[in-house]
């Protein structure tokens, strides 16, 4: 039976794991876990794996994980333990990795993800993960003016590029109509016929342009811009003084 870390994480916490072994548990916060040297024997909702230098995996809400240091090589793992509001505050209820994909800070296309990138174990093959990393540890420890927005937006640029991993080539979002559509909306929310203005501007019908987003994102038009409306109503809510 797994137990349960009661960690009160506030926000981010980064550190080097003072332990070569972990019983399985879940925990009340995201974790981003990085194989910094050394080796071990990883469980993650019952699927026993081999980690080792290079690897790192993002541990997601309800997740039973646990891991057991093998070999003559001390194992050191740089664990990044983070809530989604510190990376937007209007997710404060969030408890689903998607979500936090989901949220206009990043704005990933998650329909094109082959894989789910939370619960997954990834190869840093080049380093740039365990980079920055290292530059959040830094921050971290030293706690200079303004640190909390470099880590913010370090932890943004890791989850991206995670997220680039788990989507396959033939799946890339290339379709620039639909990038234009997203940009144009983003910027024109309170506008009422955004799709109409859109189509007068490309010379496409709004029919063209409705079927074309459905079958590159997999959700409507209207569907979308009620999403983006709702979370702009939360960031203003949440970061302006003005009433609801």
């Amino acid at each position: 039976m797994a137990g349960r870390i009661n960690r009160n994480v506030k926000d981010i916490e980064i550190h080097i794991c003072p332990t070569a072994v972990a019983t399985p548990h879940t925990h009340s916060f995201l974790e981003l876990s990085y194989v910094e040297q050394g080796e071990a024997v990883h469980t993650l909702n019952g699927e026993t794996s081999v980690i080792s230098k290079g690897d790192y995996f993002i541990i997601d809400y309800g997740a039973v994980h646990g891991y057991n240091s093998t070999g003559s090589t001390p194992l050191k793992i740089i664990n990044c333990l983070f809530m989604p509001e510190f990376i937007d505050r209007t997710l404060y209820k969030c408890r689903d990795f998607s979500d936090v994909v989901n949220n206009y800070m990043l704005r990933y296309n998650y329909s094109v993800v082959n894989i789910n990138p939370a619960n997954y174990i990834f190869r840093d093959a080049d380093g740039s993960i365990g980079g920055l990393l290292h530059k959040m540890l830094d921050e971290y420890s030293e706690k200079s003016s303004g640190y909390h927005e470099i880590l913010r937006c370090r932890l943004i640029e890791i989850i991206i590029l995670t997220m680039r991993k788990s989507t396959p080539p033939e799946k890339v979002y290339t379709d620039k109509l639909c990038e234009y559509i997203i940009e144009y909306a983003s910027t024109h929310l309170s506008d009422k016929n955004i799709l109409g203005s859109i189509a007068k501007e490309v010379n496409f019908s709004t029919s063209y342009l409705s079927r074309k987003f459905r079958e590159t994102t997999g959700t409507s038009f209207s569907e979308h811009l009620c999403g983006m409306r709702m979370e702009q109503c939360c960031r203003m809510l949440a970061n302006t003084d003005k009433k609801i």
